[in-house]
Formats: C-alpha cells, sequence, structure tokens
C-alpha cells in the first residue's frame, strides 16, 4: 500500500464531507462579495494580531478585549462569515486529530523534538 495514495484517498474523503462540501459552498460566496471578505480578512488580520499577544507573553488590556470581543459580534452578524468560521474550525479540528491519530501511531520510531520534551518533563 503505497501511503500518497491513501492520503490522496483520505483528501477525497475529506473533501466529500458534507461539512467540507459546505465551507466550499460559503467560501465561494464569500470570494464573490467583496466587502464580506475585505470584512473577513481585517478580521482574520486582527484576530492574528490579538493572538500574537498572548503567543508572546503579553496581556492585553481591557480595552482591546472589549474592542476585540466588539469586532467579533460585528463581523458574527455577517452569516456567512459566521458560519464560514464555524465550518473552517471544524475542518481544521478534523485535520488536527487526523494529524495527532499518525504522530500517535509512529512516535515509537520517532525521536521528540528537543522543545517539546522539554516541555513535557
Amino acid at each position: 500500500m503505497n501511503p500518497y495514495d491513501t492520503a490522496h484517498a483520505l483528501l477525497k474523503d475529506i473533501r466529500g464531507t458534507s461539512e467540507f462540501q459546505r465551507l466550499k459552498e460559503v467560501h465561494d460566496r464569500l470570494e464573490k462579495d467583496e466587502s464580506a471578505l475585505r470584512m473577513l480578512q481585517d478580521y482574520r488580520r486582527r484576530e492574528w494580531e490579538f493572538q500574537a499577544q498572548f503567543a508572546e507573553g503579553k496581556t492585553p488590556s481591557e480595552e482591546e478585549r472589549r474592542r476585540f470581543e466588539q469586532l467579533t459580534q460585528v463581523v458574527m452578524l455577517n452569516q456567512d462569515i459566521a458560519e464560514y468560521l464555524a465550518l473552517e474550525r471544524h475542518v481544521t479540528s478534523v485535520l488536527m486529530d487526523i494529524y495527532q491519530l499518525l504522530g500517535k501511531g509512529l512516535e515509537d520510531a520517532l525521536f521528540p523534538h528537543p522543545v517539546i520534551q522539554e516541555n513535557r518533563g
């Protein structure tokens, strides 16, 4: 059995799920709606900047949190954006689960990265 053929079959299975089909439909609609796409991209940029503060060990101010929460509420009023983000999270979660499953199945033959090992122990 060729692992690349299996990966292609898995990709086909994922693309065939109702969640992915719906994600693709909403993606295509957003792609045609310039203002909604711009809103989504701006939201993503701001979300990235907000989360980067946590990754850098910083805590956003109460005002920054409030503004981001308000932005999220406004963005989620757009049904296509809200649905897209929810479906994207679901599909991404499935992909992460698959990656973890593969990693666990191979860990007896792979040495952990030193940084990961340090964080565990």
